[in-house]
């Protein structure tokens, strides 16, 4: 699903909010709406025709891409997943495209006190991954978070989240990014 804003805001950069889970659709596409962000959502892994659309609205514009997804074994490959495929879209450097996973990290976990629930399995090398994520946390890695924890956890709840972190946007060019293609990695 995809919810491009009525009207681009004055922004030197296109940004846009990634999140797998669409039942949030109705709560942040007015936030995004706000703050000229194209609201994403997709079931699990980012598709072809997702990616081949991100490609269309970001030709000629720099673009920012906030990622969001549970703290689970599955959704952490998300944001990566993400990346690698729009990696896989075009050579670096064609593309002025920055993405930034904005949550759930472990951190946020423990700050905001979100619990831990029993999760499903996943993939073996999944699984692997996020115990090696979450483990120096001392989180258990093998139990999740869910976004829908920061409805109780963070004020505002998740529309509050995702509007801090757009209301912030001008700061992520100078953080440590998972991906920047037009700089190469």
């Amino acid at each position: 699903h995809i919810f491009s804003p009525e009207s681009e805001r004055n922004k030197p950069q296109h940004v846009e909010v990634w999140l797998n889970k669409s039942a949030f659709n109705p709560v942040l596409q007015p936030v995004c709406d706000k703050h000229g962000a194209t609201l994403v959502s997709v079931d699990g892994r980012p598709s072809n025709a997702a990616i081949e659309d991100l490609s269309q609205r970001s030709t000629g514009h720099a673009t920012i891409i906030l990622c969001l997804s549970d703290l689970n074994a599955s959704s952490l490959s998300f944001c990566r997943d993400l990346a690698v495929e729009i990696a896989k879209g075009k050579p670096a450097g064609e593309w002025d495209i920055r993405l930034k996973r904005i949550g759930l990290t472990p951190e946020q976990v423990l700050n905001l006190g979100i619990p831990q629930v029993a999760g499903e399995r996943s993939r073996k090398v999944d699984e692997t991954d996020y115990r090696k994520y979450v483990e120096p946390y001392r989180l258990n890695s093998k139990k999740m978070s869910e976004l829908d924890a920061l409805e109780a956890h963070y004020p505002g709840g998740i529309a509050g989240f995702i509007d801090t972190a757009l209301s912030k946007i001008d700061e992520y060019h100078n953080e440590q990014l998972l991906m920047d293609l037009k700089g190469g990695h």
